[in-house]
């Protein structure tokens, strides 16, 4: 049977009707202490609906020639474009939910994509009833599949990570300075006050609120023994840690906490959150210790029941050991501005399901736009639909990482007629790899920055391909996921028109309808603003984001023309070190993309600090200017050469970066 247009609607009616049945099964999310199998199978399920439903069902309708093959449908660029569409039907959906006061959850958001899934099913059948998928480029096909496989082998290998909440993620300072660790591991032994044994970094769900921790020292000379256990439960909990009557340690799970002890109160969780308690106990030789934890409930909540709380704690471990089995597990201890940003996307998404239409709020409600609102819309969905917990962020995630390589297989089929090998496949799929791991490792899932990076090497592939509706659609995505979207844009549109003048007039007409709908957009929200008075707020978020926040933040920063010999060093082992391979960057492709990135990374190299998601575009456009340059030789099976030198040099960048 021919996989038709209407099969691949029929799943998504399917996968629809299926998210409405399994919320109904589960109204009430459970506590984020672990992913639930039926929550996973809600994000797993729900990730094509939260994509392309129902936007797949009319794309052949409202971009005929830029998914046309040939009078057949093109099912990558298809499922590409449908995935920008539909994320401006969520933002449809969730404000006509909230002008007529429906509540914007999972009943009427799923009720509304099945809806309309089963029209837009009737509609493809009615109006392109005969229309088939092109005929995959077989080179496409391999090398696509090297990518899903590397793909799917990061999730599994990272699965600690993208299963793990954020509200797991914590901060404590006793975890930078090292600290003395037990010798005799065999000799010290530690348990829960109810004969259990405390195994490290094991989670242990729905205990009392009270909690004794016994270690006793079975040798014959006195040993040190580190304990840190973190309590995971309602913002709001105090948890304390005491010794013989001694309190040790108190901490306040709060959505704002002071920075150190006088400094700015920082947002660091939302609903849910985790106190790291910890002590090093000075145990005599056989001596029997107990520490007691204790955890009071949030005065909203006094009765809080023992299944909010969830504990897992470590023992007996250098702090060095600690903190990398706690990478292994998926917890992260990151600093409180890190905590910030993890919280802010999470409480943005709740807001854009509530009462406010514009992501980017500060806490306190002082300011607004500090963030671009494209990435709530399609996260908020996700987490209505799928789960509240960080793997509804983590299966757009990997999506992401999938799309950014599978795009640029995409452009490469579209300039040179075939992807000649897997290979390039493997070398894009592990540039996204690299992007995967530095997020990951920073807790980072649900960071805008994955999907800005993606945005932009669409616009890049699109526009040297000619595909304008798919260019301006993306182009305007990037420029409303990050403020610098619209210049980068500009800057890969400027290299194109320099570098081809063949095309320079349909380049220069995409690039106006880019520049027509930013500025539509731009003055609605001044009109906006005007009328609510806020424009004043507007501007002074802009300004913050693009200037004190990145480049008057950092007390240690760099001299400032000393920045960018670092930057380059960091890109270098991120991923552009597989630039040095392109066979002199032969294709219009190759050269946008260069030139793209070249341009773009002086934005960034003065920066006064270099955080990991600000190297994610250039890891993808480096990527994509090698590859589509060795798949431009002309000579007889010259690509076999550079692209197993590509790949080589990937997988050393890739090793090289697990050491930064």
């Amino acid at each position: 049977m021919t996989l038709r247009p209407q099969h691949v609607g029929a799943f998504l009616v399917a996968a629809a009707l299926a998210i409405l049945a399994l919320n109904a099964i589960e109204p009430v999310r459970p506590a984020p202490h672990s992913v639930s199998a039926l929550e996973f199978a809600r994000v797993i399920i729900g990730l094509p609906v939260v994509l392309f439903a129902p936007a797949f069902f009319f794309v052949p309708a409202l971009f005929r020639k830029d998914v046309n093959a040939g009078g057949k449908l093109d099912l990558g660029w298809a499922l590409v474009t449908a995935a920008g569409v539909n994320l401006l039907v969520h933002v449809v959906h969730f404000n006509v939910l909230r002008l007529v006061g429906a509540p914007i959850e999972w009943p009427a958001l799923a009720g509304l994509a099945s809806i309309e899934s089963v029209a837009g099913f009737l509609f493809l059948r009615a109006r392109h009833g005969d229309l088939e998928f092109a005929a995959v480029d077989p080179g496409l096909k391999r090398a696509t599949l090297a990518v899903a496989v590397l793909v799917l082998g990061f999730a599994v290998w990272t699965s600690p990570h993208l299963l793990r909440d954020g509200s797991w993620y914590f901060f404590n300072t006793q975890l930078d300075a090292d600290w003395a660790e037990t010798r005799d591991r065999t000799a010290v032994v530690a348990a829960w006050d109810d004969g259990s044994g405390l195994r490290d970094g094991e989670i242990v769900e729905g205990v009392p609120r009270r909690r004794g921790v016994i270690i006793e020292n079975r040798s014959s000379v006195p040993e040190f023994v580190p304990v840190l256990i973190a309590v995971h439960t309602r913002v709001g909990s105090t948890v304390r840690l005491a010794a013989g009557g001694h309190v040790i340690q108190v901490e306040q799970i709060a959505n704002l906490a002071p920075l150190g002890t006088d400094g700015p109160l920082v947002e660091r969780y939302w609903e849910w959150g985790t106190a790291a308690v910890a002590a090093v106990l000075e145990a005599p030789a056989g001596a029997r210790l107990e520490l007691q934890l204790t955890v009071d409930p949030p005065e909203y909540m006094p009765d809080m029941p023992d299944g909010d709380v969830a504990l897992v704690a470590w023992s007996k471990m250098s702090r060095r050991e600690m903190t990398d089995d706690m990478k292994r597990r998926g917890h992260h201890h990151m600093h409180p501005y890190q905590l910030l940003n993890v919280t802010e996307n999470i409480r943005w998404a709740h807001e854009v399901a509530g009462d406010y239409v514009l992501a980017g709020r500060a806490p306190d409600g002082s300011s607004s736009l500090h963030q671009p609102p494209a990435w709530t819309y399609l996260y908020a969905p996700s987490r209505e639909l799928g789960s509240d917990q960080t793997v509804s962020a983590a299966v757009l995630f990997l999506a992401i990482l999938f799309g950014i390589p599978f795009v640029g297989l995409l452009g490469i089929r579209d300039e040179s007629g075939t992807v000649p090998s897997p290979l390039l496949g493997v070398a894009l799929g592990l540039g996204a790899l690299q992007h995967g791991r530095m997020m990951a490792a920073d807790g980072s899932l649900n960071f805008p920055d994955n999907l800005y990076a993606l945005a932009l090497v669409i616009a890049v592939v699109t526009l040297v391909s000619g595909r304008t509706r798919i260019f301006v659609l993306w182009a305007v995505l990037a420029a409303v996921l990050r403020y610098p979207g619209a210049v980068v844009v500009a800057l890969a549109g400027f290299t194109y028109l320099a570098l081809d003048r063949e095309r320079r007039r349909k380049a220069a007409h995409a690039l106006i309808r880019f520049g027509f709908f930013l500025a539509l957009f731009c003055g609605v929200m001044l009109m906006v603003g005007i009328l609510t008075r806020s424009l004043d707020t507007w501007f002074f978020a802009l300004y913050f984001e693009t200037i004190p926040e990145h480049f008057d933040n950092n007390p240690d920063a760099l001299p400032l023309l000393q920045r960018p010999l670092l930057f380059m060093k960091l890109w270098f082992f991120f991923g552009a070190a597989i630039l040095f391979v392109a066979p002199n960057f032969q294709g219009r492709l190759s050269k946008v993309a260069l030139g793209t990135a070249l341009l773009y990374a002086p934005f960034l190299a003065f920066i006064d600090h270099f955080s990991h998601h600000y190297f994610l575009p250039l890891i993808g456009l480096a990527g994509l200017a090698t590859c589509a340059s060795i798949a431009q030789q002309d000579e007889e099976r010259p690509w076999m050469k550079y692209a197993a030198v590509a790949v080589a040099l990937a997988v050393a960048v890739y090793a090289a970066a697990q050491t930064l």
